[in-house]
């Protein structure tokens, strides 16, 4: 019932909201300024939900550990110890290395 509230009540105020902020407070010069409600806090999943979601993402390579920390308001972990790394499924490796392996003339018997 939360998320159908959010979506069919809230969301269409907001956007009305939004719209006549922008209209009201910003030029038409400022193109790359805009105004938006965040509402990912009343759309989030339950917690299981969300870890399951974020591991999928991490080990197919399209979010970072950093994303997932942005995306929960965690602190972010540096660039020396991978927070920006995309990695990929299997060993786990950043996506520019990902055959390296093959492509040194290691064993292709499998």
């Amino acid at each position: 019932m939360s998320l159908e509230f959010v979506k069919f009540t809230l969301a269409p105020w907001l956007t009305r909201w939004e719209q006549s902020l922008q209209q009201a407070l910003l030029s038409t010069a400022d193109n790359d300024i805009y105004i938006r409600h965040n509402l990912e806090g009343l759309l989030r999943g339950d917690f299981k939900s969300r870890m399951e979601s974020y591991a999928i993402g991490i080990q197919n390579g399209f979010y970072s550990v950093n994303d997932v920390r942005r995306l929960e308001d965690m602190d972010l972990v540096s660039d020396e110890e991978g927070g920006n790394l995309h990695l990929v499924n299997g060993n786990m490796l950043p996506l520019p290395l990902a055959g390296s392996f093959y492509k040194k003339g290691g064993d292709n018997d499998a």
